[in-house]
């Protein structure tokens, strides 16, 4: 159980309207807050090192941070424990699914016209909800899915978002660099086996190929594993793990993230083409989604962003689920749309007592 008296001051650092953030890293029982103490707006390009950063999708638009040093830190460690999950379903908006087709259809008639490989799209679901106790959502987010980086952020120019995501964007330490590759979904079952086709095995490719790309000029002995299935809460992901060594005069993280935001696996491939793509036609905006966030430290302590998937912006009485993920010209628009069905369920099973 997460201490009350944590949750008290998370709950009243919101009310006043100043920034924070709460996370846990993946298979960590460490809970981090914290609680910036000033109502001041910290541009992320003077704080590189000791502070919390989030980022949006649009690397035209800015990002934030919460400086370590501007801030009251609390760290607890928490019991795991499981809790029970159930599918949880919102009615379908007919309009959304006939925009979602449309979107689709004109995705695809681009990739035939050999524009682009990829192209990731996706969309927003907005609902009505009960009002949330921050008690009870970050006590859901924490042990309904331990092998994810988990986290609340609220900044009076963002708003209140959380998370629960199974994708890093990079770990980095004393030269040490590590990433992943993850493109491919599907709903998890029972024994956790599932045959992947290979249009999922070729789309996951394009997102390996193109990490391995952008780092060809940042790292040196770049080791990569086998492609592997991992899970994710009630989901199953192709995974590719890559790791190196920063050459000389690459430490900084900004470098870094710059080099690799967006990948592929939210954006697609070419990166420029299909970033054009998404900001003309998805029609809505993305915000912090697909976007990247996480603690940098100095240089004798590891760092970490982690790309925002599987997360949700939240309002006193609504929720903002997003979800998408990648076209290629083998892709089937029922198949897609179910895909983004599925990956609201992380979320979903956070609000399922406010639903």
């Amino acid at each position: 159980m997460i201490d009350p008296k944590t949750i008290k001051k998370i709950e009243d650092q919101i009310q006043k309207g100043l920034p924070m953030v709460a996370y846990c890293l993946p298979d960590s029982s460490n809970l981090t807050v914290l609680l910036q103490n000033e109502e001041c707006d910290y541009d992320p390009t003077e704080f590189l090192e000791n502070a919390f950063h989030f980022y949006p999708f649009d690397t035209q638009k800015r990002g934030f941070c919460i400086p370590n040093q501007q801030a009251t830190l609390i760290q607890q460690k928490f019991n795991h424990k499981e809790l029970p999950s159930e599918k949880n379903t919102i009615s379908i908006n007919s309009e959304d699914k006939i925009w979602y087709q449309q979107l689709f259809d004109k995705t695809l008639a681009f990739l035939k016209n050999r524009k682009a490989e990829k192209i990731v799209i996706s969309r927003k679901v907005s609902f009505n909800i009960k009002e949330i106790s921050f008690s009870t959502v970050l006590e859901r987010l924490c042990h309904l899915y331990p092998q994810t980086f988990r986290y609340i952020w609220y900044h009076p120019e963002t708003g209140l978002w959380c998370g629960a995501t199974p994708e890093l964007l990079m770990e980095s330490n004393e030269g040490y660099f590590k990433t992943m590759a993850l493109a491919g979904t599907k709903e998890a079952n029972t024994n956790n086996k599932v045959a992947w086709t290979e249009k999922e095995r070729n789309e996951h490719q394009i997102v390996v190929d193109e990490i391995l790309y952008k780092l060809e000029n940042i790292l040196s002995v770049i080791k990569v594993s086998k492609t592997y299935t991992s899970t994710a809460g009630p989901l199953l992901h192709l995974r590719t793990d890559i790791s190196g060594q920063l050459k000389k005069g690459k430490s900084s993280v900004s470098i870094v993230a710059s080099n690799l935001h967006p990948t592929s696996a939210v954006c697609g491939m070419p990166t420029a083409v299909s970033k054009k793509f998404i900001l003309e036609n998805e029609n809505y905006n993305r915000e912090f989604y697909t976007g990247y966030l996480g603690p940098i430290f100095g240089a004798n302590e590891p760092s970490f962003l982690f790309v925002n998937l599987r997360c949700m912006k939240l309002e006193k009485n609504k929720a903002h689920i997003f979800v998408g993920g990648g076209i290629t010209k083998e892709s089937n628009a029922h198949d897609e749309w179910t895909e983004t069905q599925n990956k609201m369920q992380p979320m979903l099973q956070v609000l399922q007592p406010f639903m």
